[in-house]
């Protein structure tokens, strides 16, 4: 069975930014709340958090909706450009469809 997410952008972060906020490595991560939670709009399945990735590979889980910063230290060996991508979870551990930005040191 297919998750809601499977179908819908509304239910992904929007407005990802980072900002590099000293010079070993550490990102201040921010996004706004999906689109479906701003909106009055009922689905069978609710965002409960958020997973960012680094390369397509998983470097935090986020548990809360309502949490829409954090903090990322990168790896003083990693080489950019990096692709950063953020999802929303729901409770079914099905996720939206990532929003992508590209870091660059």
């Amino acid at each position: 069975m297919g998750s809601m997410f499977d179908s819908y952008d509304m239910h992904s972060p929007r407005n990802l930014e980072a900002i590099l906020v000293t010079l070993d490595n550490t990102w201040l991560i921010s996004w706004d709340k999906p689109e479906s939670i701003d909106s009055s709009e009922t689905t069978c399945s609710t965002v409960v958090g958020y997973v960012l990735s680094v390369n397509g590979i998983e470097i935090k889980r986020i548990s809360s909706v309502n949490v829409t910063r954090s903090i990322i230290n990168l790896s003083q060996s990693i080489k950019y450009p990096v692709t950063l991508e953020i999802q929303s979870i729901d409770e079914n551990n099905h996720l939206s469809k990532p929003k992508f930005i590209t870091l660059n040191a």
